[in-house]
């Protein structure tokens, strides 16, 4: 559950009553939408259910997803997969695919799953409606401000939240109220009431100011009666409903500007707290994100009294908050009126460049909460600090690269180079930083022609301001390597190598880190030649150098081991091969997640030696497993799901299975020329094996004919 049940709750028999027999009767509805005004009580509704659910009907799950950005639908199907133990870290892009593959199983069992304020119809269409589960044992309720979209969603199926009548909107006053005899013989109550339109939010903001200022609600009325026109015009602005009157004003927004001044008045670490969360995501803000108070216990304080005013929920179990959509557009609105929302979007921006890493795997787990927040704010509007949103930028990309979330940080490196690129010319450093980056993006993406482009555009542009033989325009050289490599270009790349390390040698010595990258980087070219005994030479070297200089654990040292394992494998010596081979798996699945890129290619490496020592039988299931994990997270034409695809086609030809090798290996070739193209090394390979296999296959086929006949 997204946050803890609300005691004030006035229980709407008709509205929960119809949801559950529509969802637990025996002709249950799939998909049921509830529609009202904002702030009419529609969350409080459906955790009501949640709860009524999760008591009533045992051994049913109940799920939640705030569908307030894209981010966050991502983030809430994130941690349902954890949740369900179908998702690791490094998955997160493939959520929605594997919580609606298990969902969708009738063997998974009773659940409920609640889509909580989808109020974009295009993050509908975009992010929820193809990827919703379908099971008959499964309902989903969605709620929605606009019933345009809850006809979208469930057509007829949509039950209206109406406005509170007198004696409900009451009952909520009497339960919000700590001093219920306030309510004992005055006629102040229900002209309150009439004064906040009998909306749920606005009665419970109201009552939580009473309640803190221990005030009468004469005092109350009065304060509102106060407010200048103007002020509650501005704050009206963001608020319009297409069903909502046009001549009626929301007077929630007048109750909320009074509790802000109030706050900003007796709490200011409270009120900054407010501002600096107006400027995040709504949901799921981590509470180490905020900006750091004088004290532990005046931040808790400063947490409490907003918890009070019910403008945050805090969520016990992830310590993590939430604001209301509408209290955040209000608190917006606020700091325009007052001239400081450009002073707390900078707050916002210092604070994320300040806690969000360049990247950092080893604290992953802190920092990741954090990407959703940065990546909404460097595109806040009114916000003219270049700097902070280039740095925020910047480290959003090595964060979600660190991640394996390729598309994210090509997003972000692209928006830099356009910016640079306008900004400081083609030829600037900054640009050609974020060219080369932009091109390692593209290149784990599989997209090697465009980055070679822009590989070689790094190059040149760093040899005329630097020089051919700067070590800034060396290391782009060892980038433009490894795309030649993985086009299948080994001449050319086995040059370009041996040139680096001879001028890195010369500059900086043969043990010094960056030459033995570049030296790593012949290794596998070598290996790739089939020059089996010295790439062993060459890949010993940068695994031994590498562990002296970054320690045994160091994901560049396990790289290189890798490598060496390969190259013992193709120099006979199997039970080393066996033995690095494994040890670097087990490693990287701690640090990296079974699904992340690079542990994907040690996978390919323990199977390689299966391979040569003849266990096909063992290597079969870690290979299939490898495939499916990178269809799902690089995609059906990435380079190396194609890899995957080869070696499995090839195990089950190796078991005799020549039949149900064949299929794979055609599509594997198809797709190889698609992508790779018709010289590649790899496809020419595949399809050398294909007309083998099928000349095998025929006759394997006409003598069977033979011998019946």
């Amino acid at each position: 559950m997204p946050f803890p049940r609300n005691p004030k709750f006035v229980d709407r028999v008709s509205q929960l009553d119809l949801l559950e027999s529509k969802i637990f009767a025996k002709e249950q509805r799939q998909k049921i939408a509830v529609t009202g005004l904002g702030g009419m009580g529609k969350t409080q509704i459906a955790l009501e259910l949640a709860f009524r659910t999760r008591n009533k009907y045992e051994g049913c799950s109940v799920f939640w997803i705030p569908a307030t950005s894209p981010e966050n639908i991502q983030q809430a199907l994130t941690n349902i997969g954890r949740e369900l133990g179908i998702l690791d870290v490094n998955s997160q892009n493939d959520a929605r695919k594997l919580v609606q593959s298990h969902l969708s199983q009738e063997s998974t069992g009773q659940w409920l799953l609640i889509i909580d304020n989808i109020d974009d119809v295009e993050l509908w269409d975009n992010e929820l409606k193809e990827f919703l589960p379908v099971s008959p044992r499964g309902s989903i309720v969605c709620t929605t401000r606009t019933r345009r979209v809850a006809v979208k969603i469930a057509t007829n199926n949509v039950i209206d939240v109406s406005q509170m009548d007198k004696e409900m909107a009451m009952q909520l006053l009497r339960k919000s109220l700590i001093q219920e005899d306030l309510l004992t013989g005055s006629s102040d109550a229900m002209e309150l009431l009439e004064q906040l339109t009998f909306l749920p939010l606005a009665i419970v903001q109201a009552a939580a100011y009473i309640n803190a200022n221990e005030m009468t609600l004469s005092d109350y009325l009065s304060l509102l009666q106060d407010q200048e026109q103007d002020a509650v015009e501005l704050l009206n602005e963001d608020f319009d409903d297409d069903w909502r009157y046009k001549d009626i004003k929301n007077p929630v927004t007048t109750t909320w500007l009074i509790s802000f001044e109030h706050i900003l008045q007796h709490y200011p670490l409270a009120a900054d707290y407010l501002a600096f969360m107006s400027c995040i995501l709504p949901k799921d803000i981590p509470l180490s994100i905020l900006i750091p108070g004088p004290s532990r216990k005046q931040e808790m304080e400063a947490i409490g009294t907003l918890t009070a005013y019910s403008f945050v929920s805090k969520r016990s179990a992830d310590e993590a908050l939430d604001i209301h959509r509408l209290v955040q557009l209000a608190t917006r609105n606020w700091l325009k009126m007052k001239n400081e929302w450009s002073f707390w979007t900078q707050k916002a921006f210092e604070r994320l460049n300040e806690i969000l890493p360049d990247g950092d795997l080893e604290t992953w787990r802190v920092w990741s909460d954090y990407l959703p927040h940065a990546i909404h704010i460097v595109g806040l509007p009114g916000y003219e600090e270049e700097e902070n949103r280039l740095q925020l930028l910047y480290r959003i990309a090595q964060c979600e690269i660190d991640l394996g979330r390729y598309s994210t940080a090509e997003w972000a490196q692209r928006t830099l180079l356009k910016i640079n690129q306008s900004k400081h010319g083609p030829e600037d450093e900054r640009t050609l930083m974020n060219t080369s980056m932009l091109a390692d993006i593209l290149r784990f993406q599989g997209n090697y022609t465009e980055s070679e482009i822009l590989c070689r555009r790094a190059i040149e542009g760093k040899e005329k301001i630097l020089g051919p033989d700067h070590l800034s325009t060396l290391t782009e050289v060892d980038n433009l390597t490894i795309v030649l490599r993985n086009q299948g270009k080994y001449t050319e790349a086995e040059e370009a190598c041996r040139r680096v390390i001879e001028k890195k040698e010369k500059l900086l010595g043969p043990e010094h880190l960056k030459t033995l990258t570049s030296v790593s980087l012949l290794g596998l070219v070598l290996l790739h030649q089939r020059k089996y005994k010295e790439a062993q030479e060459v890949c010993l070297r940068g695994a031994e150098g590498r562990e002296k200089v970054l320690g045994p654990g160091h994901l560049d040292t396990l790289l290189s081991k890798n490598d060496l394992a390969l190259a013992y494998a193709h120099t006979g010596r199997l039970d080393e091969a066996e033995a690095l081979s494994k040890q670097v798996l087990e490693i990287q699945k701690i640090k990296l997640g079974l699904n992340h890129v690079l542990t994907l290619k040690s996978i390919e490496t323990v199977v390689r030696v299966y391979v040569y020592q003849g266990r096909l039988y063992e290597a079969e299931p870690m290979e299939a497993e490898a495939l499916e994990i990178s269809r799902k997270k690089l995609g059906a034409n990435h380079p190396r799901m194609l890899v995957s695809m080869n070696n499995l086609a090839c195990i089950w030809k190796g078991m005799g299975d020549v039949e149900k090798a064949i299929p794979l290996m055609e599509e594997c070739h198809n797709r190889m020329k698609a992508v790779l193209g018709s010289e590649h090394p790899n496809t020419i390979n595949s399809g050398k094996a294909l007309v083998h296999w099928r000349l095998e296959l025929e006759n394997k086929t006409k003598n069977h004919k033979n011998s019946e006949g």
